[in-house]
């Protein structure tokens, strides 16, 4: 279903007034415009609960605002509040809720997009983005992947503790294999990234992690994971 939104030949815009997490953020990723508004929030929680995000959650966020900023949103699994997720390019306009509307039918009558992946944030200065540039960029993956501060980052920083313990409690498989695909991006095209996503799935809901966590997510407790 996402690949046919993906693919039309009609203008498709998602309107997000409220939470939008994984799956629900994936299907408004494979539209061509997301529009939001103050009380947007956005969210991948998959490798929180043991798994990746496999229904374009890994290619479209690397694509639309690059690789460190889209391992900032999936491997961590970062809120976004609706100015972020603005300025790092998952929502492409934000507008008071009295403007939807107008915004919408602007939207609609504009046609599809020039350039739906820039593969850069929309504001490369905005705090987040300038410090997933440096915290996430593609040197630091293996520090961040064997649960090590990367070399010229302060532990005791606030922003990059925070981090550091987010990525602590998310499951070892998930994590690597959501890195992989997200590194995946560059040099190969979104169908051939896509795919990948697919492939990866049977394997990853086989681990105990993903048992692991999904299991912890209906039973209302902290996952513990073991990294099979």
């Amino acid at each position: 279903m996402l690949d046919t939104i993906e693919a039309s030949p009609l203008t498709t815009i998602a309107l997000t007034t409220g939470l939008a997490l994984g799956g629900g953020l994936e299907l408004a990723l494979a539209c061509d415009y997301r529009v939001g508004t103050r009380r947007t929030s956005l969210r991948f929680p998959e490798t929180g609960i043991g798994i990746y995000p496999g229904l374009g959650g890994s290619q479209r966020p690397a694509r639309i605002m690059g690789r460190p900023s889209a391992r900032w949103a999936v491997l961590a699994g970062n809120m976004m509040d609706a100015s972020t997720a603005h300025a790092l390019g998952l929502l492409t306009h934000l507008v008071p809720l009295s403007e939807v509307d107008a915004t919408v039918a602007s939207i609609a009558s504009a046609g599809k997009p020039e350039a739906k992946y820039p593969g850069q944030p929309s504001d490369a200065d905005h705090p987040v983005a300038a410090f997933a540039a440096t915290f996430y960029a593609d040197d630091h993956v293996a520090a961040l992947l064997s649960g090590q501060c990367p070399e010229g980052q302060d532990p005791e920083d606030k922003q990059v503790a925070r981090q550091m313990k987010f990525l602590s409690r998310v499951a070892p498989v998930g994590l690597k294999m959501a890195s992989d695909l997200i590194d995946a991006t560059e040099g190969t095209s979104l169908a051939a990234g896509l795919q990948m996503e697919l492939d990866g799935l049977e394997s990853i809901f086989s681990t105990q992690d993903a048992l692991e966590g999904l299991s912890a997510l209906i039973e209302g407790r902290r996952a513990s994971y073991t990294g099979a």
